[in-house]
């Protein structure tokens, strides 16, 4: 195989995270890697690692992580954002200052999501595996619910569902 071959195998890969169309009319599909969402919607492919970054020019952010994925999503520049890791995936969220974000990590294996002052941070952990920074529920800026009805642990602004 020639060099030149290998070079368009390699460019039509790496072009694939960021413009492939999960069947949803404006989502992004990422296989893998570091992934630009420029979508309302976008996805995470099973059992591979996505390091998405919303980038909907202050618009809404949705991130779909399939099962057993490991996923890091950015929100940081989104409006809001609404994530939700399936089963058995392993989910890192950054949530934008004065957003509402919403995140769904009951069914999965791991979930830590930093609310960074935004308006509202929801997030629905596991029993265990979770961890929230910078959630103020004093405030009523910030609801954590732990699965199973397990107690949560509160320490300052930081909370787990140990």
């Amino acid at each position: 195989m020639g060099i030149s071959r290998l070079l368009v195998l390699l460019a039509l890969s790496l072009a694939a995270c960021g413009d492939k169309d999960d069947s949803s009319a404006d989502g992004t599909a990422c296989d893998g890697g570091s992934c630009e969402c420029t979508a309302t919607n976008c996805a995470c492919a099973s059992s591979v690692e996505c390091d998405i970054t919303c980038n909907t020019d202050g618009g809404n952010c949705g991130v779909d992580c399939d099962a057993d994925s490991t996923c890091a999503v950015d929100c940081s520049t989104s409006a809001d954002c609404a994530v939700e890791c399936s089963d058995a995936a392993s989910c890192d969220v950054t949530c934008a200052p004065g957003s509402d974000c919403a995140v769904e990590c009951a069914n999965a294996g791991g979930c830590e999501v930093d609310c960074a002052d935004a308006s509202l941070c929801a997030v629905t952990c596991p029993a265990t595996g979770c961890t929230v920074h910078n959630c103020d529920m004093l405030s009523g800026t910030c609801a954590v619910t732990c699965g199973g009805g397990a107690p949560s642990d509160l320490t300052g602004t930081e909370i787990t569902c140990p």
